[in-house]
This record gives C-alpha cells, sequence and structure tokens, in this order.
C-alpha cells in the first residue's frame, strides 16, 4: 500500500473529509497531507489514532490489531494466544510503519 494511500485510509477511518491538498477534521479545521503523513512516521501521531478508534472497533478488532501487527513486525510468528508481556512488547517496540499497518489490516482498510 503506497504512502498517499495509507494517509487516504488513516483520514477516512477518522472521518475526516478531503479538502484542496489535504482534510477537513471534525471542527472544520484544515490539515495538511503533510500533517497526516506523520502518521507513517511518528509514535506521537500515530498512538493517538489507535486510542481514538478503540472505542469505534470493538474488542474483536483489538484481538485483529494484535494479530496483525504481528504480521507487519517481520521475524514474528505466533500460534496461539498473545500473553500480556508479549503484547506489551510488541506495542513498545513497534514502528510506527508498522503500527499503521496493523491499524489499517484490523479495520480492513489495507489494499495489497
Amino acid at each position: 500500500m503506497t504512502p498517499q494511500n495509507q494517509i487516504k485510509a488513516i483520514a477516512e477511518l477518522k472521518r475526516y473529509k478531503p479538502y484542496q491538498d489535504g482534510w477537513l477534521n471534525e471542527n472544520g479545521s484544515w490539515v495538511s497531507n503533510d500533517m497526516m503523513g506523520l502518521c507513517l512516521t511518528s509514535r506521537d501521531a500515530i498512538v493517538p489514532v489507535i486510542q481514538k478508534l478503540n472505542p469505534v472497533i470493538g474488542n474483536e478488532s483489538e484481538y485483529r490489531f494484535v494479530q496483525c501487527l504481528c504480521e507487519a513486525i517481520p521475524g514474528i510468528t505466533r500460534k496461539g494466544e498473545l500473553n500480556f508481556p508479549e503484547i506489551f512488547h510488541l506495542l513498545i517496540y513497534a514502528t510506527p510503519p508498522q503500527l499503521c499497518e496493523a491499524l489499517l489490516r484490523a479495520t480492513g482498510k489495507w489494499i495489497e
């Protein structure tokens, strides 16, 4: 999935509307593509998106998010349930692109 498509998918998850060369947020303020692109490179940008969507995506998608995070991190293979320390390490060491990919896969927005 291209970075531009990832930015578009994240904006759609946040319910932003396309406007000129960027997006309008829920308050009607304009957000540039560059600012949205920070979700692909900064934990400070992607983690609040995940936190805000948590009540929206529900428990099943939370579990799917962790599964997708395992898939997004090279070298991680899982069989069976994850325990808390494993989930903790996944979340702490995951890079912003891995968190973004997991979020988009868990919400059905990822395009191969």
